[in-house]
């Protein structure tokens, strides 16, 4: 709904789910500030690893993350 919403923040987002990070990244319309600690791993739900994979997937893309 980026016509209602211009910009959002995430804090530790769940992405063990993702199977595909880059098809998660291309829903991405609006600009999105991510909140993860590095060293988080409980049950493995928001690693750093996946949100540095995000983040160079939407760099590539010029996608506001």
């Amino acid at each position: 709904m980026p016509e209602l919403i211009k910009a959002a923040v995430v804090h530790y987002p769940a992405t063990s789910w993702a199977r595909n990070l880059g098809g998660v990244v291309g829903r991405i319309h609006i600009p999105v500030l991510v909140l993860a600690a590095e060293v988080d791993r409980y049950q493995n739900c928001c690693l750093i690893e996946h949100m540095r994979e995000m983040e160079s997937l939407a760099k590539a893309r010029q996608i506001p993350l």
